[in-house]
């Protein structure tokens, strides 16, 4: 497992939480029809950067590669972050998380937000990809 780059992950989003969201691989504020990002329940404004990702799509981009086009972002995601792809969605789908994430759903700040993943990212850590 690439812990080095799920913390590099969980620190960036924690840095600017509007630059995390679940909802999608990854979305650009110049694609969005009304300049706010949409995910699940939770509808906020852009990261200055204007780039919003979930851990999966940032993966990618911190890693130096577009995960955009005809590329397998899941597969090539959970190959970056040394996961099994049958497994990452234990990461990549917020559904799928332990129960003490599932407060995950119905946080509405992007900070709140962050900070839930942020602590899922390190039990997945520390459990080493089983929760």
């Amino acid at each position: 497992m690439n812990v080095k780059l799920l913390r590099r992950i969980k620190k960036h989003i924690l840095a600017e939480p509007k630059r995390f969201a679940m909802g999608f691989w990854v979305r650009r504020k110049e694609d969005s029809d009304d300049g706010k990002v949409h995910d699940y329940s939770y509808t906020g404004s852009y990261a200055r950067c204007g780039t919003a990702a979930c851990i999966g799509g940032w993966a990618m981009i911190l890693s130096g590669e577009n995960p955009q086009g005809n590329t397998l972002i899941q597969e090539r995601a959970a190959e970056l972050i040394g996961i099994q792809y049958f497994r990452s969605d234990r990461l990549f789908d917020a559904s799928r998380w332990p129960e003490e994430f599932q407060r995950f759903a119905s946080a509405k700040k992007a900070p709140e937000r962050a900070q839930i993943a942020a602590a899922r990212i390190e039990h997945f850590i520390k459990t080493n990809g089983r929760e």
